[in-house]
């Protein structure tokens, strides 16, 4: 006699089957709240991140415009037609100044009062980290300064190749420049430019000419006194000696997650440390 077994089948019951749901679904969730967090908090980095660079980027480049000035920085704001024009309020939107292109040099030849053009020497200039630069060719809306005449004019014209040049100045001699005798007298002579540091809008601009284009060096930036967010420069105390620079900088893509303190401020008093132009 044959007989037949058949084993018996069963499935999970209701409650295994909700249970086995519930561990899957906080599993789940656990899973996708830990990405969110690590998600939020890499946006967090990223952004406290470009703001270090861009108050780095803006603490750099007013250091070293400031230092490298021969002339004392003015406190400058924009006026109507844009350009950035020396102010005597303080805060201001930026800061003017004179960087040195070319010298000492000399005067090359005697130059008659009431004429314009003067002939110049340009040798080498020497640099703490670059030794030995040569001479840069002076071009129009540079700066002559001849510290023993009292002269400061810009330049609006050079004729001749270096070291020797003939440059026209905007305005005729009021004295003559004679070069004769044994030994002749020398007459230093140094070749400029004006430049600037402003805040533009929200973002910090570099005038290497304040007749040029202006070059954006960090964005997101506003002033730290919040009275006055579009100026951040201001006299430290009642003499040039010093110019403060207070700014706050930011990443506004990533710091709308919930965090508030992604931004950096920094500010700096800076020094400026040789005048050889008495005017800006």
């Amino acid at each position: 006699m044959k007989t037949n077994i058949c084993a018996k089948s069963s499935g999970y019951t209701l409650i295994e089957t909700t249970a086995t749901l519930a561990v899957m679904a906080i599993a789940g969730a656990s899973f996708f709240w830990v990405l969110s967090a690590m998600t939020t908090e890499s946006a967090k980095n990223e952004a406290v991140n470009i703001s270090h660079q861009e108050v780095h980027d803006s603490v750099n480049r007013a250091v070293q415009q400031i230092h490298a000035s021969i002339s004392i920085p003015q406190l400058a704001n924009f006026d109507s037609s844009g350009k950035l024009t020396a102010t005597t309020s303080s805060p201001a939107q930026g800061v003017i100044y004179q960087t040195l292109i070319s010298g000492p040099g000399s005067v090359a030849a005697t130059a008659a009062a009431g004429q314009k053009n003067v002939q110049i020497t340009l040798g080498s200039t020497y640099d703490p980290t670059l030794g030995s630069v040569a001479a840069t060719l002076p071009t129009t809306n540079m700066r002559l300064i001849i510290p023993a005449m009292n002269l400061e004019d810009d330049i609006t014209a050079v004729s001749g190749s270096l070291p020797t040049v003939t440059v026209t100045l905007t305005s005729n001699l009021k004295s003559a420049i004679t070069i004769s005798g044994s030994p002749a007298p020398v007459y230093h002579v140094y070749v400029t430019r004006r430049g600037g540091l402003a805040l533009s809008g929200s973002n910090l601009v570099y005038y290497p000419d304040l007749s040029s284009s202006a070059k954006t060096v960090a964005r997101n930036v506003t002033a730290a006194d919040t009275s006055n967010l579009t100026k951040p420069f201001k006299l430290l105390g009642s003499s040039n000696q010093y110019i403060e620079a207070g700014m706050i900088t930011s990443e506004p893509k990533a710091t709308a997650r919930g965090f508030k303190y992604v931004n950096v401020q920094t500010t700096i008093d800076v020094p400026w440390r040789s005048q050889i132009a008495n005017y800006q």
